[in-house]
């Protein structure tokens, strides 16, 4: 697979144009910003989501822009050649190692069980690199069969984070190197990783493949401390999605004759199944549809008010507790003014419906010694009640969030944000309910 993943970022690298340098930007720094407390999740756990996801982002820029730093005296055009390939030789190690891309995802996986009290172990940390298959481990049976059976959607959510994960990672390189002006080359070979691999394993999964490696998996673990929580993410995820009020019994006893069955194959899944998780296979590609892939942080637009405006746009896809939402994200700077519009569209087995994503990002409002900006995002939607693939009827919901920042000087801020939001899905939300959250941290800008 490393081989795949090289083969297709180094082709995305060389495709660009290399015959002259680019001219210098003026909005090139590094802002990292780092949730330290993250109420109410922390009373049961660490790291939340918004936590792993900072720690990876920040880990990802602070890493590759010294990278390119340090080569910076080689010149054009040596210097983006020698960079890109440090960072990427960097980053398919990064990959598999606490911190990486693939922590991130076993994290979020861990977060929804950290949510309702289950306890797990994230097996990046046995430094296994390059390997195939990494587990969230340490799980009882009984645990996960009462999951299931007092929280369905939750269930589902469950197997589908890890995907959400590194599509969060992606569409935040995205805003920091429009918002922020963070250089976005040095970010390049990262993002394709991830997004490669996220499709390389979604697809994996609608093939024979997917039973080989089960197969396998279930012969290596004969006791149930050593299993993950769910095998192949997507083949489970399609199945616990078609069916809600299955028992997890049904799933039967393990091949050894220990346990249940936790994994699900592709044959396991029936037709009509096996059918949906490839259209979802297919919608995913979707996300390859971003200009910040091929290195543009910003497009020019049309000057309005004798200054010019800045856009950059995005599409989306991120299956969910009820099936797959489908995105388009409008990034906009408007005389100094960040703006984001997005328009969601909901899907289950039944129905589809509309959403719309609106915000206003660090508007600055006092000056002086320490400054304040301010941030705001409204999210409405109608997503399927109780997020259940076959219910018809759609409830109404939204999410409201508010955020500050205050800088302590040249460098150094801190930040707090709050979220309030009705019963729905949202990337990076770990809860499905009504929930208030609060969080605050630190930033550092270079």
């Amino acid at each position: 697979m490393s081989v795949l993943l090289a083969l297709l970022v180094l082709g995305s690298v060389t495709d660009a144009p290399a015959l002259e340098a680019p001219p210098p930007s003026p909005r090139t720094h590094l802002l990292l910003r780092l949730p330290l407390v993250d109420a109410p999740f922390n009373v049961r756990g660490f790291p939340s989501m918004a936590q792993s996801l900072a720690v990876t982002e920040d880990l990802s820029l602070a890493i590759h822009q010294g990278i390119d730093t340090a080569l910076r005296p080689l010149g054009w055009p040596w210097h983006r050649m020698a960079s890109l390939s440090a960072i990427f030789g960097f980053d398919l190690v990064f990959t598999y190692l606490p911190g990486g891309p693939s922590w991130l995802h076993e994290e979020w996986h861990r977060a929804t069980l950290t949510r309702r009290g289950l306890s797990s172990y994230d097996d990046v940390y046995r430094f296994k690199l390059f390997t195939e298959t990494i587990s969230v481990s340490h799980l009882e049976d009984g645990e996960l069969a009462r999951f299931k059976r007092d929280h369905p959607a939750e269930h589902v959510r469950m197997s589908a984070a890890g995907f959400e994960s590194e599509w969060a990672l992606l569409h935040a390189l995205r805003d920091d190197g429009f918002y922020e002006g963070t250089a976005l080359e040095p970010q390049l070979p990262s993002m394709w990783l991830v997004a490669v691999n996220n499709l390389f394993y979604l697809n994996m999964c609608t093939g024979s493949e997917a039973d080989t490696l089960t197969d396998q998996l279930n012969a290596a673990e004969p006791t149930i401390p050593v299993r993950d929580f769910t095998g192949l993410d997507c083949t489970a995820w399609a199945y616990d999605l078609h069916r809600p009020d299955e028992p997890y019994a049904a799933r039967g006893a393990h091949p050894s004759g220990v346990g249940y069955d936790r994994y699900i194959k592709r044959s396991d899944l029936s037709p009509a199944e096996q059918r949906y998780l490839a259209t979802q296979a297919r919608l995913s590609l979707v996300n390859l549809v971003s200009p910040a892939l091929a290195g543009f942080e910003r497009l020019p637009g049309p000057r309005l008010g004798g200054a010019r405006a800045y856009w950059n746009a995005s599409l989306s896809h991120y299956l969910t507790s009820y099936g797959d939402r489908l995105g388009l994200d409008v990034l906009l700077d408007v005389a100094g003014h960040g703006l984001f519009v997005g328009y969601r569209h909901h899907q289950n087995g039944v129905t589809s419906s509309p959403g719309l994503e609106l915000a206003l990002v660090r508007e600055p409002v006092l000056r002086g010694r320490w400054p304040v900006a301010l941030s705001g995002r409204l999210e409405l939607w109608l997503q399927p009640r109780g997020q259940l693939f076959f219910e018809r009827h759609r409830q109404p919901g939204g999410a409201l969030t508010l955020g500050a920042d205050v800088d302590l000087g040249e460098h150094l801020g801190l930040y707090a944000e709050g979220l309030a939001k009705s019963a729905g899905w949202m990337p990076g939300v770990v809860d499905l309910e009504r929930a208030v959250e609060l969080r605050s941290g630190v930033f550092v800008r270079f």
